[in-house]
């Protein structure tokens, strides 16, 4: 037994150290190589090291929970609007403290810590600490949100189905949406093709998969009626849309692939009515 032992024992330190070897010569290679692709390497046996991630930016959305992404989002946008309205101090800086985010979120401090202490972790700071006594400088933290949610590079959205609510978003512009890029709408109707004006090239439906594919766009919002959302999903997840935020009624059925999420306002006034006092 005691050699089966030390046997055991030899090939888990000798991967401990291989791993941990692996961790720091990506991690130098970043520093020397910051614009080299290092998601090229996620294929790499040992690509299980949560350091190796970090440094490639791979999964690191994964590693922090639903709730969590959802209050980071929101935090976002407080610490945009703070840099937009010029919240500035004496010494020229926007730091914004948890006492601060408490005070507009509800959220407790020890939570909007431990939610940013996700961001130090993932940008691999000394165990997670970001800020100060001074609070949290927007100018550092809104790119660390960005990076932990993926967030970090352009995407190109389309607009399926051109009705009222699909025409209103194709002008639907404000200064947080640039990290999107309107490329295209969708419609049935040819007429309203050629008449609607809009930013973006506008196409009758029957174009959407060549379009899609051609443009590399990555989201669709599906403002369709409820009996045409299923088929018009479909199409979109067949040209290579990867989600999808659904305003029609109804459930969508897809493959694993595609990220979808439900905007109905009925089930939203509902929500809110519940938390009515």
């Amino acid at each position: 037994m005691a050699p089966k032992k030390t046997y055991i024992l030899y090939i888990m330190t000798k991967e401990y150290f291989f791993v941990k070897f692996s961790c720091y010569f990506y991690q130098v290679f970043a520093l020397f190589f910051p614009h080299f692709p290092l998601d090229i390497f996620l294929n790499f046996p040992y690509t299980g090291c949560e350091i190796f991630h970090r440094v490639c930016g791979g999964g690191v959305a994964d590693s922090i929970s639903e709730p969590a992404q959802g209050r980071l989002l929101q935090l976002m946008r407080l610490l945009e609007n703070h840099v937009l309205a010029g919240n500035n101090g004496a010494d020229g800086k926007s730091a914004v403290t948890s006492a601060q985010v408490e005070q507009l979120t509800g959220w407790p401090r020890d939570t909007i810590r431990k939610d940013i202490s996700c961001l130090g972790m993932a940008a691999g700071t000394e165990g997670g600490s970001i800020g100060g006594n001074a609070g949290y400088e927007p100018e550092l933290l809104i790119p660390l949100i960005k990076k932990a949610l993926g967030l970090d590079r352009r995407r190109k959205f389309c607009v399926v189905g051109l009705g009222r609510l699909g025409s209103a978003y194709l002008n639907f512009a404000p200064p947080e949406l640039a990290e999107f890029e309107l490329a295209a709408g969708f419609d049935t109707n040819v007429n309203r093709v050629e008449i609607l004006k809009s930013p973006a090239p506008l196409y009758p439906v029957y174009k959407l998969a060549e379009v899609i594919s051609r443009l590399g766009i990555e989201i669709a919002l599906l403002c369709v009626p409820a009996e045409a959302a299923q088929a018009a999903a479909e199409k979109c997840a067949a040209a290579g849309i990867k989600g999808i935020l659904n305003f029609a009624p109804m459930a969508l059925t897809l493959p694993p692939g595609v990220a979808v999420r439900n905007m109905y306002v009925v089930d939203e006034l509902r929500s809110l009515t519940i938390k009515m006092k």
